[in-house]
């Protein structure tokens, strides 16, 4: 039996508004391509997981409703 092992790395930061640098809250950040996602904490907060043999994008969603 042969086992591979994969090395992993964490990825975390913190997402902010472009002019203002408001923290945003539940915004979904994910790995493009992978089911590896996550949603920004109270602070604006997020870290996630994956393994070193990835070429990481990062992307997000969030949306603004006007008033």
């Amino acid at each position: 039996m042969t086992v591979f092992s994969q090395s992993r790395v964490t990825i975390s930061g913190f997402v902010k508004e472009l002019t203002s640098h408001e923290l945003l809250s539940g915004v979904d950040v994910y790995v493009a391509g992978t089911a590896n996602n996550v949603v920004t904490n109270a602070y604006g907060f997020y870290s996630l997981t994956v393994f070193t043999n990835l070429t990481i994008a990062l992307t997000w969603r969030c949306g603004f409703t006007k008033n």
